[in-house]
């Protein structure tokens, strides 16, 4: 059961770090590198997923082979708390105290009402569709 649920786990840790990576670099090509947009966008979509997954394994149940896949392994590789802290470190550093602000503020803002938004979003749709 143990090797199972590792396996789970790294699975989709390998898909969220991949997608992550590649959201970054979009972000850097088209936005640059003034300010750490791609570190905002998987954070913003990760808190998005969050709240629909957490509602949808909710009235499901809970499956748990499901949730260690994408909350544990997928999101758990996606969205990252320690860039977000370093970028805004450096920012600070690099007396971008303006930037610095601003990407604490639409990190927390931002990513809690994703998860809000996300969660009743995933409720509207299983209530409609006669899951709930």
């Amino acid at each position: 059961m143990m090797i199972k649920n590792l396996l789970l786990v790294g699975s989709g840790g390998v898909l969220g770090a991949c997608l992550r990576y590649l959201l970054s670099l979009l972000c850097v090509t088209y936005l640059g590198t003034d300010f750490p947009f791609g570190t905002l966008l998987v954070n913003v979509l990760g808190a998005f997923a969050a709240g629909c997954f957490f509602e949808l394994f909710r009235v499901l149940q809970d499956p748990e082979a499901y949730r260690l896949f994408c909350m544990v392994g997928f999101l758990g590789a996606f969205t990252t708390f320690s860039a977000f802290s370093l970028e805004t470190v450096h920012l600070f550093i690099a007396e971008k105290y303006g930037l610095g602000f601003l990407t604490i503020v639409l990190n927390t803002t931002l990513t809690l009402l994703f998860a809000w938004l996300g969660f009743f979003v995933t409720r509207y749709f299983l209530l409609k569709w006669g899951f709930v």
